[in-house]
């Protein structure tokens, strides 16, 4: 039985009901064949739904089950589940996500035992429906994998490395997800792991599953999230332009933005949490310079608009049912 000894990858996963969810992961970690980790829980359920299927399988593996007495939420629950890892290497999994195959485990471990001056690996995933069908890939391309080595802040653009259930990291070179973060909060942990301990490994096999749209989702809640959205790429604009003069990748990534709500004028900028005033040199000219990019992108500043108009009547009529 695993956790005899030492283990050398703890399993980290932060719960929140959805307990069918929480045993197609368990039961995918069981089948690896990769046999020395042990399994951390930390539970922000109401219900007991989680901690029951957690008796039913103490015995066939080393597992510690913590039920948080008031709900920690995301990311806070994530730290929990980390800050009690004994293991050399941690490997966080969404309570939704799962290991695609049974050498999915051993695959993680092999690639970082084989590169020991990086600090964490990450490998392609699978997109699945609420269902478990896979429906899509994650794989990043050689583009973006070479924009990642030269410079982490093209994450600011778009997500190269994905999930953090698609990754596995050294406890040494640990650090805590930004509490103040929901949206970009693993964008904002591979920057600051990437800057401090270098570029990460990517090995193209699939290795997760990762379940991609479901209401309970973080991700589902904050999609087309106008306020948290703009606060969210402020903050971490703001942790990125610390002595960093090349702000040009940066500039695809507002642009983007004003496209999608609709922004046209600096004073709408200047609303957002965590603007800083040293900041309105640079938003003054990108704001110049896309008010003549829309005048032949408007129709996408219209597809945008129309998109988050059906985003908040959908979420808004699923909050009214669960009233």
């Amino acid at each position: 039985m695993p956790g005899c000894s030492k283990s050398k990858v703890t399993i980290c996963i932060p719960t929140y009901e959805q307990p069918e969810k929480f045993q197609v992961l368990i039961d995918s970690i069981l089948m690896q064949s990769y046999k020395n980790y042990e399994i951390v829980v930390s539970d922000d359920s109401r219900s007991q739904d989680i901690k029951k299927i957690v008796g039913a399988i103490q015995t066939e593996c080393s597992l510690r089950y913590y039920k948080n007495k008031v709900p920690l939420g995301s990311p806070q629950n994530w730290n929990n589940a980390i800050n009690y890892a004994k293991g050399d290497y941690i490997k966080l999994m969404h309570h939704d996500d799962s290991f695609a195959h049974a050498q999915a485990l051993a695959r993680f471990v092999e690639v970082l035992d084989h590169h020991p001056a990086c600090s964490f690996v990450f490998s392609s995933s699978f997109h699945c429906d609420e269902a478990g069908r896979v429906y899509a890939s994650h794989v990043p391309n050689q583009r973006q994998l070479t924009a990642l080595s030269l410079n982490p802040e093209s994450l600011f653009v778009g997500n190269t490395i994905g999930a953090p259930s698609a990754i596995l990291f050294r406890r040494v070179h640990s650090m805590d997800f930004d509490k103040h973060m929901k949206w970009l909060v693993d964008i904002d942990f591979y920057i600051r792991m990437i800057k401090k301990y270098g570029t990460p490994i990517y090995t193209q096999s699939g290795l997760v599953k990762i379940t991609v749209g479901t209401q309970q989702q973080i991700t589902s809640q904050c999609h087309y999230n106008r306020e948290l959205d703009l606060r969210e790429h402020m903050l971490l604009f703001g942790k990125i332009a610390v002595n960093n003069n090349d702000m040009g990748v940066c500039k695809v990534k507002w642009l983007k933005l004003f496209e999608r709500y609709w922004i046209r004028e600096l004073a709408d900028i200047m609303k957002t949490d965590f603007f800083d005033e040293k900041m309105m040199v640079y938003f003054s000219d990108l704001l110049r310079k896309n008010k003549y990019r829309f005048i032949y992108r408007w129709p996408f500043y219209l597809y945008h608009f129309l998109k988050r108009n059906r985003y908040e009547r959908v979420n808004n009529h699923e909050q009214a049912q669960q009233l």
